[in-house]
């Protein structure tokens, strides 16, 4: 491989122009300038394409019930796991507590009830058990009561009776526990996690009067749906959050560069515009959709970056750009923006290393084109400094009927003037 850093041999352009470009000349015309350095370039394909939203990236939240919503948020603002979005003060919320009580009141009167009728019949076995020793005794004696004998036969008659009211109201008692948990489970359903609005040990612990909305995941707020204050029904829409980092690249691929795109291994995502693209473009995953337009016969492809960038943004226009050659190693190279097409050849303007005030027009002896940046095969050595931005007025102040001047200087207003007058 040559050695790039040495100043080319012979092999230089056939024609060189030079040109005097001042300091004043410079700020007029806006000059800007790029380095040539070494680097790897391939030949890519670059298709554009627009930022939208996955399908997952917005989550909305909605009331559960109707009453009145208080947001605790504002649209734009950055929210956090857990985070509290809204309250709802709800008179359908207060019934469900009411429910709970209610069934919970009715189990602790039912166990009430139970353990009094439990204790009703102990008492009655304890009196039927003190009856039977006593007509024992009497029996031993020879003797006999019948006043006795027929409080026995009450009391044992009794006895079934009170163990049948005990088991109704043991089925009371677990039949209220039974509606309470599934006026509790309702209730749980309607809270967000980590809401204090439910006690975590019940209703034994008073309840907060409205429902809160907490968020699920991180993001911010894309939009209120209604009013502070506003008197909403159940399951309205209250707001929406929104990931912005979860993105997705849409490219509209025509069917002539589809072979092209499934041949390709690597796929970048660049900014438009960008010059320096390991510094912005951001490696990316590719899948093909479902269909195709049938007007334009273009089939769409989504790319997934695999980091954030920071720059990406929903609706901005991007590049999703394809390897599908390479230089096979670093080569010297510009950014495509500094050579122009002058008439049926490439050029550009290289400043003169010993002279930063004159610029010296080149013909571009071109390699391997990725879009961004282009490989010059002669006229160039690394650290070399050739013109940017302004280089398309520059190669218009230095024509004259088309043709090309030979020498010359610029005044500073950017007029061009030949030397030979």
């Amino acid at each position: 491989m040559p050695d790039h850093t040495s100043p080319p041999a012979a092999a230089t352009p056939a024609a060189v122009n030079a040109v005097e470009i001042p300091p004043e000349v410079q700020r007029a015309l806006g000059l800007g300038f790029a380095e040539v350095e070494l680097r790897h370039v391939a030949s890519t394909l670059r298709l554009p394409g627009a930022f939208e939203y996955t399908p997952d990236a917005r989550r909305q939240y909605a009331t559960p019930l109707g009453g009145q919503v208080e947001f605790a948020v504002t649209e734009l603002e950055a929210v956090e796991p857990g985070q509290l979005l809204a309250r709802v003060r709800s008179d359908e919320w207060l019934a469900i507590r009411g429910d709970v009580e209610a069934a919970l009141q009715e189990e602790l009167a039912a166990v009430a009830e139970r353990r009094l009728v439990e204790a009703e019949a102990l008492e009655l076995s304890t009196r039927i058990q003190a009856l039977r020793a006593r007509i024992e005794q009497l029996a031993d004696a020879g003797a006999r009561s019948a006043e006795l004998d027929g409080e026995l036969l009450g009391l044992e008659a009794a006895l079934p009776r009170t163990a049948a009211a005990g088991d109704v109201w043991r089925v009371r008692a677990e039949s209220a526990a039974a509606r309470a948990e599934l006026a509790l489970e309702r209730a749980r359903s309607l809270v967000s996690p980590g809401s204090n609005a439910l006690a975590q040990d019940g209703p034994v612990e008073p309840w907060a009067p409205w429902l809160e909305l907490r968020a699920v995941a991180a993001g911010r707020v894309e939009r209120l749906h209604v009013p502070p204050g506003a008197h909403v029904a159940a399951t309205t829409a209250l707001l929406d959050v929104i990931d912005p980092t979860t993105l997705r690249l849409r490219v509209p691929v025509l069917a002539g560069d589809v072979e092209r795109v499934q041949s390709a291994r690597t796929a970048r995502i660049v900014p438009l515009g960008a010059v320096d693209g390991p510094g912005e473009s951001l490696e990316a995953d590719w899948v093909w959709g479902l269909a195709a337009d049938p007007v334009t016969r273009a089939r769409a492809l989504f790319a997934a970056p695999r980091s954030e960038g920071g720059w990406p943004v929903a609706g901005a226009a991007a590049h999703l750009e394809f390897e599908l050659g390479s230089s096979g190693g670093a080569v010297l190279a510009v950014p495509r923006a500094a050579i122009v097409r002058d008439g049926l050849q490439h050029v550009f303007f290289r400043l003169d290393p010993h002279n930063p005030a004159r610029a010296l027009r080149v013909e571009a002896d071109m390699g391997v084109d990725d879009g961004r940046w282009v490989e010059l095969k002669s006229g160039v050595q690394r650290g070399d400094r050739v013109v940017l931005q302004g280089v398309y007025e520059l190669k218009l102040a230095t024509q004259s009927s088309g043709l090309v001047q030979k020498g010359g200087h610029m005044h500073a207003d950017g007029t061009f003037h030949a030397e030979d007058h």
